[in-house]
């Protein structure tokens, strides 16, 4: 079974030597964010927290969001990890979020396939 973000994160920030209120420091994310997705309080956190923990402790972008993948909902919100995928040259995770933006009932698959073209 995978590990929950929340693991993987406190992990990386604790071998870091980083308190929570330090890494808040460095993200710009409250350390009772940091602590609610530490914990897996936070069902779906806000992504673009998720992406920036992410990139400042170094976890891979992949790591980072496919515990969440399932659970997110909104087209804007594919659209963000979409373009940092594509931006990262994350070619697996990029077919698994194209693909999970066709699937969202939320969106128009027209527009979708358009979008991604």
């Amino acid at each position: 079974m995978r590990s929950s973000f929340g693991c993987v994160l406190k992990r990386y920030r604790e071998e870091a030597g980083l308190t929570l209120a330090e890494l808040s420091i460095k993200t710009d994310i409250s350390s009772g964010t940091i602590s609610k997705i530490e914990t897996d309080s936070l069902t779906l956190p806000n992504m673009r927290n998720v992406i920036r923990l992410a990139e400042t402790l170094d976890i891979s972008l992949y790591e980072a969001v496919m515990p969440y993948l399932d659970k997110i909902k909104r087209t804007k919100t594919f659209e963000l990890l979409l373009e940092t995928a594509i931006n990262q040259g994350n070619a697996v995770l990029t077919q698994k979020i194209a693909s999970k933006l066709l699937e969202c009932p939320k969106s128009n698959t027209f527009l979708s396939l358009d979008y991604l073209l």
